[in-house]
């Protein structure tokens, strides 16, 4: 990655909606100039998409949280991972390497949801142990890997 595409992107870290053409005057290139290169990158898997913040808040939920899952020894982790997906309010489910074996993000209203989803997820075969942290946190990113959740 050359200099230009690292002011490029450093401007959009700022301003992800700023116009190619205000990039382009404050980097002294041309606009057509700032679109290439950033299609470019788009096409070479540096800058994924877009995404778009929600405040859940507004929309009645309380926050977030973090469930860290341990898995018995004898089991297939896509299965697990897919059944965790169906559940609702899970946003993510991702493998990690640690003390446990999977991560769940799970957004709520109110403590009974939460509670109501973490006994779910107990009632997985798969699923040996579960620690869960909360956070009031109600920032939610929209990308096309959590859109899947059904907020409404």
């Amino acid at each position: 990655m050359d200099k230009i595409n690292q002011e490029i992107l450093s401007q959009l870290l700022i301003t992800p909606q700023k116009p190619f053409l205000k990039i382009s005057e404050e980097l002294g290139i041309s606009s057509i100039t700032v679109k290439d290169r950033y299609e470019k990158m788009k096409k070479d898997g540096i800058i994924i998409g877009n995404t778009i913040m929600l405040n859940l808040s507004k929309i009645g939920y309380q926050g977030k949280a973090f469930i860290h899952i341990t898995t018995s020894d004898n089991n297939n982790p896509e299965i697990i991972i897919k059944a965790l997906e169906q559940i609702p309010n899970v946003f993510l489910v991702s493998r990690i390497i640690g003390e446990f074996d999977l991560l769940v993000m799970v957004v709520f209203r109110d403590l009974t949801e939460l509670k109501d989803v973490i006994n779910r997820i107990r009632a997985q075969p798969s699923v040996s142990k579960v620690e869960t942290s909360i956070t009031d946190d109600t920032m939610y990113p929209v990308t096309r890997e959590y859109s899947q959740l059904r907020l409404f």
